[in-house]
């Protein structure tokens, strides 16, 4: 069987190039590592030790670059500036040009797409949770000039992945999971509890956890066995994130 899956692929190549030449925009496609998320895909026999000896979510105080052994969760104070709409919005319309042609979709309430420049228009402030997906270097990039890399990041290993979230719905919702394990959730401006839940397959293993996230305190986990979720918190305002991972 194996034999025939290369030259299979290839043939397949071949007669999708038409497709590619008829509709452009499928070449956008090459850059996601997952086209449809399965969401009932598990892993049987999963080894949940690394998870079921957490028993809390620590503060670090003096972060360093994490090693890949690194497998408890904890947050810490980053040196990030708060970043509000209007901040975000500058950031666009001077790259407006890379970020349409690059980056030219944005997911609203789990549902629909739309561009960039809907998102900030008017209707920006109404109750929708918006999630602009960045997934190739140029974007990243720019989005480095307001959102620096992380002190516990290591210099290289960074995904070129990064998600913005924008959450005016004040609803609970799911913190998209990235292309590498190793995630980190920084909140940019307002205030969430996120609710740190096992995977599935370590459910019944491990602890669940809930904090306050707030500018500018960064949440590092593996999504391998932690899968966050965010849920209001006392205040009313407008809460906006960044999400990235490193391999």
């Amino acid at each position: 069987m194996q034999d025939y899956i290369y030259p299979g692929l290839r043939l397949l190549r071949k007669f999708t190039i038409p497709l590619i030449s008829l509709f452009p925009v499928l070449t956008e496609l090459y850059q996601e590592t997952c086209l449809i998320q399965n969401p009932y895909f598990t892993i049987t026999d999963m080894d949940c030790w690394p998870c079921s000896s957490v028993n809390n979510v620590g503060e670090v105080f003096n972060p360093q670059p994490v090693h890949k052994q690194q497998s408890a969760p904890f947050i810490y104070k980053t040196e990030q500036k708060e970043i509000d709409l209007n901040s975000l919005k500058i950031l666009y319309f001077k790259y407006k040009g890379l970020f349409d042609k690059e980056s030219p979709n944005v997911l609203i309430n789990n549902k629909y797409y739309q561009t960039p420049q809907d998102m900030f228009g008017p209707d920006v402030l109404k109750e929708n949770l918006h999630v602009w997906k960045f997934n190739n270097f140029n974007a990243a990039r720019i989005l480095r000039q307001i959102i620096p890399r992380p002190k516990v990041v290591p210099k290289f290993g960074q995904s070129t992945e990064r998600f913005i979230v924008i959450d005016s719905k004040h609803d609970k919702f799911d913190i998209p999971d990235t292309e590498c394990n190793y995630s980190f959730l920084i909140a940019l401006s307002g205030t969430r509890i996120i609710d740190l839940r096992p995977a599935e397959e370590c459910k019944h293993q491990c602890k669940s956890f809930k904090m306050e996230l707030k500018p500018p305190y960064l949440l590092w986990y593996n999504w391998w066995y932690w899968r966050p979720v965010a849920q209001t918190s006392l205040g009313n305002d407008t809460f906006i994130a960044h999400v990235g991972s490193y391999c």
